[in-house]
């Protein structure tokens, strides 16, 4: 102990203990650091050619000194992760690789091919590569059947991990082999949910392959490269030029005769990535051609799984942002094409987009039971990533239904899973989440200085501006909040039609609204119009603002269009009554009541604010119910 500051040296403590031990237990504790924080006693038995009764003597004299714990069954542990690397730390690398080489052959010679004890065997093997070249083939090999292993027991990080050391130990000119492992490495880390990750090692993997004539190589390191770089949502312009050049190899091997192993499923998996790497990187002129293209491909390979994903790529990355209108048939399609599906991921997907255009349509009961079907598949699957769109879904949700409570426990596990999930940042839709369940606990002044702050270090940020000014005009700023809006509004609220577009149309629409600014309503109705007959949904279903009617209804009322206003509002009370919501059935009840009052039907607008404020503060909607009673009283 220091006795300046009472602070403990570990180090120096375990020192003195083992230097309290015999020469014989020390060295015995040196070669078993080797094996591990925890180890079997027949396998140092093996690996040092003892007699088990004279190992144990040294071992439970090590106990007796508390520098391992008995734990039964033969096996011992380290009581500290410092104390075994105190000990290693003693062995040259030389020697601790002749080490890991004994051990390797003591695991091989007790357990053989036992898959539960693959990783151990690997690893040593591994490691006893580092004197012996000799070795690195079967290191490599063991360490790809322990990944194997791993990855089918779903422990995805240590399947990459060993894929990785087996990369590692690849010859530096076999590009082959190298892109190979690389692929492997970077499939385990998309399965547990290092999509960031994996996209760059993936592109390793393409950029090795380059250096093969292997033409299916170089397609398969492309589509993978793609498959994990759109999930963190990156632009799809890498992905697309690495297709188009996949796309190329396949072509020019087709031109010289090369028969390519799985030719026609390459080229039909390469034409649904083109067609989502299309949407995703700004060519919406050419998707059309493109998915009409992927869907002959399939529909010739005659595989649900390439049509499923054909169909889910195009409906999630292209018609959902154009409208609903016609869909039916494909959606159709999808649910006749679930049951005969392979690949969870594709399920997952056909599923996704079935729930998102449940939610569209306002088929809440259908939409509900495909969450749970959802649910079902993501738990078989043990995928991270589906893990946290599941939860986007339950969240969505809960807000939709008014249960604030449930509402802010899931926007925080959405949170936590988004941090789970390297390089994924959740804090952007965790704010926009905590902004509207503030709004609604009539608490939206709280949430003013992080707004601020966003807008400040985003300015680029679409959504914040409308956002600040909305909570400016709700807490009485209108000026400021005029000039919030005013470059948008200069720009007649010409916005990209990206997953995040219905969502800024909200805010502002609710912004202008309560301006009172006649013009940009005008402006904002005839851009909304296109979501006429659908629910209005945040990219691909983080939250659902009710039915659109309800807001070209406010802007109808704030126009003076009063007719259209109170049959706008009435589609949408009945919508949203019917899907269940007693947040967005309550705030097309305020709206219509003040369509009525405009008419002078002042005691029909009474009757239904007293159902408003009834019922939102049953529900805990405090920012109705305050506006209720506020509107009755006048």
């Amino acid at each position: 102990m220091n006795q300046a500051d009472g602070s403990v040296d570990m180090e120096s403590a375990v020192r003195r203990r083992v230097a309290s031990l015999d020469e014989q237990v020390q060295e015995t504790l040196r070669i078993v650091s080797v094996l591990g924080l925890e180890f079997e006693l027949r396998v140092v038995a093996a690996a040092t050619g003892r007699d088990e009764l004279d190992l144990l003597d040294d071992l439970e004299l090590a106990v007796a000194a508390r520098l391992l714990d008995d734990v039964g069954a033969d096996r011992f542990r380290f009581t500290h992760a410092l104390v075994r690397s105190s000990l290693r730390g003693e062995l040259s690398s030389s020697r601790q690789a002749r080490m890991h080489r004994r051990i390797a052959l003591a695991i091989a010679d007790l357990f053989g091919e036992d898959p539960r004890h693959l990783p151990e065997l690997a690893f040593h093997t591994s490691e006893a590569a580092a004197i012996d070249s000799n070795l690195r083939p079967v290191a490599i090999d063991r360490l790809r059947r322990a990944a194997r292993e791993s990855f089918e027991q779903f422990s995805f990080e240590e399947a990459a991990e060993l894929s990785r050391r087996a990369r590692g130990l690849a010859d530096p000119h076999d590009a082959a082999l190298i892109a190979q492992l690389a692929i492997e490495q970077g499939v385990a880390e998309s399965r547990g949910g290092q999509n960031m990750t994996a996209a760059r090692t993936f592109g390793l993997a393409v950029d090795e392959a380059r250096g093969t004539d292997d033409a299916a190589l170089r397609v398969e390191a492309a589509l993978r490269y793609e498959d994990a770089s759109w999930r963190p949502g990156l632009p799809g312009a890498t992905a697309l030029e690495l297709l188009r050049e996949a796309t190329t190899v396949l072509d020019e091997a087709g031109e010289r005769g090369e028969v390519v192993e799985d030719g026609p499923n390459l080229r039909a998996r390469l034409a649904v990535a083109t067609l989502r790497a299309l949407a995703m990187s700004g060519h919406r002129d050419e998707v059309g051609d493109a998915f009409e293209h992927a869907r002959r491909l399939a529909a010739e390979l005659g595989s649900p799984d390439v049509e499923a994903a054909v169909l889910s790529v195009y409906l999630g990355q292209v018609m959902f942002y154009e409208g609903v209108d016609g869909l039916e048939s494909m959606l159709e399609r999808l649910a006749e094409l679930e049951p005969l599906i392979d690949d969870g991921d594709v399920a997952l997907h056909a599923i996704h987009d079935r729930i998102l255009y449940a939610t569209l349509t306002g088929r809440f009961e259908q939409r509900r039971q495909l969450v749970h079907t959802m649910a079902d598949l993501q738990e078989r699957s043990h995928s991270r990533f589906w893990e946290f769109i599941r939860a986007n879904q339950e969240a969505m949700e809960a807000f939709y239904r008014g249960d604030l409570d449930a509402s802010e426990e899931l926007a925080e596990h959405c949170l936590e899973l988004a941090d789970q999930l390297p390089e994924e940042d959740g804090g952007g839709t965790y704010g926009l989440r905590m902004f509207l369940i503030r709004r609604e606990q009539d608490r939206l002044s709280t949430m003013a200085p992080l707004v601020r702050h966003v807008l400040s270090t985003a300015a680029d940020d679409a959504i914040w501006a409308p956002g600040l000014a909305l909570l400016l005009v709700e807490t009485g700023d209108r000026s400021e909040a005029a000039d919030v809006l005013a470059a948008v509004r200069h720009n007649h609220f010409e916005l990209p039609l990206d997953a995040m577009w219905s969502t800024v149309m909200v805010l502002l629409i609710e912004a202008m609204v309560q301006l009172g600014d006649v013009e940009a309503c005008k402006d904002l109705r005839s851009r909304f119009e296109r979501q006429t007959g659908t629910n209005v949904t945040t990219g691909s279903g983080l939250l659902c603002f009710g039915r659109a009617e309800r807001y070209l209804g406010m802007l109808s009322l704030v126009i003076g269009d009063l007719d259209a206003a109170e049959q706008l509002l009435s589609v949408a009370l009945e919508a949203d009554a019917a899907g269940g919501s007693v947040l967005w059935c309550n705030e097309s009840r305020l709206w219509m009541s003040r369509v009525l009052r405009a008419r002078g039907r002042d005691s029909e607008a009474n009757a239904i604010l007293d159902v408003v404020a009834r019922e939102a503060g049953s529900a805990g909607l405090a920012r109705l119910e305050r506006l209720a009673i506020a509107d009755r009283s006048d």
